[in-house]
């Protein structure tokens, strides 16, 4: 396992590692810039699939909805 601890991955700063899902693959507790506290897969965070707490998809659909009006 990389400790990743400390290094931020797009909006998400990775804290600690959680355990392992079915496949084996690493958790990371992680803490969002929006302040939410989020878990995601280690190998996720290092290949940029996942950028946020959902917070970055939450605002892009929000701007898109403002956008067809």
């Amino acid at each position: 396992m990389k400790d990743i601890s400390g290094e931020k991955f797009g909006l998400l700063t990775a804290i600690e590692p959680v355990g392992t899902n079915k496949y084996h693959k690493v958790m990371w507790k992680c803490v969002c810039e929006c302040g939410k506290e989020t878990v995601a897969v280690g190998c996720d965070l290092r290949s940029g699939t996942v950028k946020s707490c959902g917070c970055l998809h939450s605002e892009a659909a929000a701007e898109n909805g403002r956008k067809s009006r």
